[in-house]
């Protein structure tokens, strides 16, 4: 399901009215996409807005951008810099539209599962648990089954990309399918954690129909009860579970597309899941890098 293209417009005019000179950087750059009209001026100091930007030392790589700031990565943008844009994003994005990361401490998904009596709370995510006892991840996965939860400005700026053909690919470390609710194209995302987007029967690896899977899960232990009875085994979400590899359509595109990359965008992550992290180091010595996170 899509994000209805008058909403996304509204996220992104509410985005570019942001104050000039406070730390906008989505709103920046899509103002020089032209996406968006540019903000009145602020009354207060404009000094952030009117500083020089910043210069490229000369032991740095060639690289394309004018400046190693955001003004330099618009620029570069607007100009016609870039055409095979990579974004790659983590649980900031999510957490942004609500729904709580897996580890921090009091508000991550791990400190709140007391009600399904888990052995230990990653016990929720294990394959080996999930088949002996599937009720916990069905009801989980009820509450955290997209359409209860919205694209954040974050999801429309990697929408814009697309509609403008700048990207190329959409790296995920997010299970919430929130980018293609957003409007970008299933094909676009690589989600190396797995989502909601298909599933599958966990012995037999046979594809079920998402809608049929969603529809049961929702039912709650009835719907799944016969779901299971129906297939012979039980069907989950295509969710990387701990014991299962990585979806092959990560490892089979991570490294054609990083090569061909021409502008690197991160957000939401601090980069610290391997192998998700070492993707950065797969595009080229010039390629420009832009990280946008809270740290």
């Amino acid at each position: 399901m899509d994000l209805p293209s008058s909403d996304v417009q509204q996220l992104l005019q509410q985005l570019s009215r942001r104050a000039p000179g406070a730390d906008c950087l989505l709103g920046q750059l899509l103002r020089e996409l032209g996406s968006a009209p540019e903000p009145a001026s602020s009354s207060g100091d404009d000094s952030e807005s009117s500083s020089e930007p910043e210069e490229i030392p000369e032991d740095l790589p060639p690289t394309a951008l004018a400046s190693l700031d955001l003004e330099g990565v618009a620029r570069h943008l607007e100009q016609g810099g870039a055409s095979k844009v990579i974004v790659m994003v983590g649980a900031g994005l999510s957490t942004a539209a609500g729904i709580p990361d897996f580890r921090t401490p009091g508000s991550g998904l791990y400190d709140n599962l007391q009600k399904y009596n888990l052995p230990k709370p990653e016990a929720i995510f294990s394959i080996k648990y999930f088949k002996e006892r599937p009720a916990a991840f069905y009801e989980l996965a009820r509450e955290m089954w997209p359409g209860n939860y919205m694209p954040t400005r974050a999801h429309a700026f990697i929408r814009l990309l697309e509609d403008k053909g700048l990207l190329l690919r959409c790296y995920t470390q997010n299970i919430d399918s929130l980018e293609e609710l957003a409007g970008v194209p299933q094909e676009r995302v690589v989600a190396a954690h797995g989502n909601f987007s298909s599933a599958r029967g966990v012995v037999t690896g046979r594809e079920v129909p998402i809608d049929e899977v969603r529809d049961a899960i929702l039912r709650g232990k009835e719907g799944w009860t016969e779901m299971t009875g129906r297939y012979g085994e039980l069907v989950k979400p295509d969710i990387v579970f701990f014991g299962e590899p990585l979806p092959e359509r990560f490892s089979s595109l991570v490294r054609e597309d990083f090569a061909k990359c021409d502008l690197l965008i991160v957000m939401g992550t601090s980069l610290k899941v391997a192998p998700f992290n070492r993707c950065i180091t797969f595009v080229s010595r010039t390629c420009p890098r832009l990280l946008i996170n809270r740290e």
